[in-house]
This record gives C-alpha cells, structure tokens and sequence, in this order.
C-alpha cells in the first residue's frame, strides 16, 4: 500500500513539472508571435522610408558616384549547381528522455492499453 501511495505522489510530481513546463513553451510562443509580429511591422515601416531615387541623388551629387559605363561591365557566369550545403535553422535536436519522462511514457502508454 505504502509503494502504491509513493508511486501517485511521484506521479502527481512529475505532472506538475510537466504542466508547469507546458505553460513555460506557451508564454515564450506567444512572446515570439509577438515579437515576429512587431518585426514584420518595422521591417514594412523600414521598406517604406527606403527612397531610391534619394540615394541615387546622393551618391551623384554628394559622393561624385557614376553609373557605369558598358565598357566597365563585366559579366560572369554562375553555376546552377553551388557547392554550398544549406542546413535547416530550425533543426529539432532529439534528446533522450529523462527517468521522469520515461516513466510517464509508460503510464500513459498502459491507461491507453485500459481505455480500450
């Protein structure tokens, strides 16, 4: 009686590890929808001040800049097939499970076997 009574308080710990973790990841996902929301609206207020025309003007005028003559262009060749290796940013690194997580695996797994 005394094992199965250390077994619920354990369980009922890990649960409340597990719950209060969920509502951690909740709050830092609305935090980056947040943020990725206030970024896509300096980024538009950033596009609309950019006037091209004022640069052009300011690099003749103020930097004594020309458009290049067809003489000084030179063009390359680039090849379709690039040597560069591209990796994902947002790769998912797989941990191993702790005790804790293992044992709740396995708690779930056989309530799932009950329920049915």
């Amino acid at each position: 009686m005394l094992l199965i009574f250390a077994g619920c308080i354990a369980f009922m710990g890990a649960t409340v590890i597990v719950k209060n973790q969920e509502v951690q990841i909740r709050e830092k996902k609305d935090e980056l929808a947040t943020l990725k929301s206030q970024n896509a609206i300096l980024e538009a207020e950033l596009a609309e001040q950019v006037d091209l025309e004022y640069i052009k003007q300011e690099a003749i005028n103020r930097l004594g800049m020309a458009e290049p003559q067809p003489y000084q262009i030179v063009y390359i060749d680039v090849p379709k097939d690039s040597y560069t290796i591209q990796y994902a940013a947002d790769e998912v690194v797989e941990e191993e499970p702790s005790f804790i997580a293992s044992i709740l695996n396995l708690f779930k797994k056989s309530s799932g076997d009950m329920s049915r």
